[in-house]
């Protein structure tokens, strides 16, 4: 079902690991009579943190009992679940009339013709902060320190890119003077000009983010700095919603102010000076929601039609040869409370 919406509960019907709303499956204890077709309704209501003005997109697929058994058993197999039963009343199919005949019990010789989908549009104003996060960190010449830096999603909405796998923001990472960045997450790439890719120890580096953030919610990743100088007060920056001739990215940020933070080499007690690859204007600390993506499906014999559904998120090839929100470097995922606590 679309990501941001969620549903009456049902009694069979699993929600999603993910935060308990998304419907995952639906399954239909009643015999179905060949030839016959079935329609289900679903009501669908709209998430306080869906973002606006948009669409939310569903998938549909309607599975034979035999089939949702292997699908349940695959995800068993690699940690994945269907999530709790729901709680509600019994969801309900209604025959539409005969035009389609009936299939094995076992599985479907045509699966391809399973799938329907449903768009739901989402209208109002509801768009996200992003904050840039920024990090202090000290040492001798020719030590190694470990800068975090990413960003934080201030809310209100939450950020879903799933059915495209694009990254909810593009970031980028200017090295302070003195520094050189030795170790650098798989998905960051060494900037030359405005969006070539370079060669490793740039000035500054883009980053392909995960694509979906919940509000509140941070994202970070660490960087690995050789102080092969010692500057004091050397200062970089960390910049996000950085334009990029690429997919995804957020353009409609509600405070453009807060989307840069310096990220200082050997503070001396000032707001940074001796500059470094980029400038900043301060920040704290970041990471990011669950990023799964949701498989399920919709039990029972296959039907012509129904409504209830789920997302099928992937992740895309970003423009640039480098696959976009899979950090190799530590990612650390938290909400911003559990980071203050």
């Amino acid at each position: 079902m679309p990501t941001r919406t969620t549903t009456a509960d049902q009694p069979f019907a699993w929600t999603s690991p993910r935060d308990g709303r998304g419907l995952r499956a639906c399954h239909v204890d009643r015999p179905l009579e060949r030839h016959t077709s079935y329609v289900a309704t679903l009501a669908y209501r709209i998430a306080e943190d869906a973002f606006a003005p948009g669409y939310d997109h569903g998938e549909i697929q309607w599975l034979t009992p035999a089939e949702f058994e292997d699908l349940e058993a695959y995800l068993t197999s690699r940690g994945g679940t269907l999530g709790k039963p729901g709680t509600g009343g019994e969801l309900l199919l209604d025959e539409a009339g005969p035009s389609i005949a009936a299939r094995s019990f076992q599985a479907d010789t045509e699966p391809d013709n399973n799938w329907s989908s449903l768009r739901v549009t989402v209208t109002g104003k509801n768009s996200a902060g992003l904050e840039a996060v920024g990090d202090e960190v000290s040492g001798a010449e020719g030590d190694e320190v470990v800068a975090t830096v990413g960003f934080r999603n201030n809310g209100p909405a939450t950020l879903d890119y799933g059915r495209s796998g694009s990254s909810v923001t593009h970031m980028q990472v200017g090295i302070p003077n003195g520094t050189n960045a030795v170790k650098v997450p798989d998905n960051c790439y060494p900037l030359r000009g405005e969006d070539e890719w370079g060669e490793p120890g740039a000035g500054r580096y883009r980053c392909y983010t995960s694509w979906f953030i919940k509000a509140g919610d941070e994202e970070i990743v660490e960087f690995g700095l050789r102080i092969d100088k010692v500057v004091p007060n050397a200062t970089g920056d960390v910049k996000v919603n950085v334009a990029c001739q690429c997919d995804g990215g957020l353009y409609t940020d509600l405070k453009p102010a807060n989307d840069v933070a310096k990220l200082i080499v050997n503070p001396s007690g000032g707001q940074g000076g001796d500059g470094g690859n980029g400038d900043g204007d301060g920040g704290e600390l970041p990471i990011t929601g669950a990023n799964t993506a949701l498989i399920a499906g919709v039990g029972g014999v296959r039907l012509a039609a129904g409504a209830a559904g789920f997302v099928l998120a992937r992740r895309c090839k970003p423009a640039l040869p480098l696959q976009a929100g899979t950090p190799a470097a530590p990612t650390e995922n938290r909400t911003a409370q559990d980071r203050e606590s």
